[in-house]
């Protein structure tokens, strides 16, 4: 049985997620395992860059989370995406 690499096991999609502070995560798709596109920009809020991705868990959905640091007058919070199929 060939080996698959762990991304390939936790995300059947083939997918990255990178929250990078600048207000977007950034979703690549890779094409092969050397070669990856810019899939799209998913707006989010400045300086989010803690971030952890959750398959599927029984029935619901996929699930990215985001931290969101203080920053002047505004709380800090966690913010919840969910992967489209």
């Amino acid at each position: 049985m060939p080996q698959k690499s762990a991304a390939n096991l936790k995300n059947k999609h083939k997918r990255i997620y990178v929250p990078g502070g600048e207000g977007f995560i950034y979703v690549f798709q890779m094409n092969d395992p050397d070669h990856y596109r810019l899939l799209t920009k998913v707006s989010t809020a400045l300086g989010g860059r803690t971030a952890g991705y959750f398959g599927r868990q029984k029935k619901r959905m996929h699930r990215f989370y985001l931290a969101v640091p203080a920053r002047g007058g505004q709380s800090a919070e966690m913010r919840i995406y969910s992967i489209q199929e």
